[in-house]
């Protein structure tokens, strides 16, 4: 699962020749390298990978676009603003 704020571009001219979001979400699932160095722009992304029970999340330099998140033992929340995070995970 992939979740995509902002206006992302693609560092590799490869992956630009699909559509802008879909060839984020591509290059972020495949998991090759550092994801934070195949973005540019303002950005801010969630990869949640269900089966490694891992989750991925960064924003650009700047943090233009926040993630804001709280951990409730083996749950996640997360949001654009931490007084949407709820202070409960159910």
């Amino acid at each position: 699962i992939v979740v995509l704020t902002g206006r992302p571009r693609l560092r590799d001219p490869r992956l630009q020749a699909r559509a802008e979001v879909d060839g984020v979400a591509h290059a972020l699932a495949a998991g090759d390298g550092d994801p934070t160095q195949m973005l540019a722009g303002r950005y801010s992304f969630v990869v949640i990978e269900l089966l490694r029970r891992r989750v991925l999340m960064a924003t650009d330099r700047f943090a233009v676009h926040p993630v804001c998140f709280t951990v409730d033992g083996s749950r996640v929340a997360f949001a654009d603003r931490a007084d949407r995070v709820p202070t409960r995970v159910t």
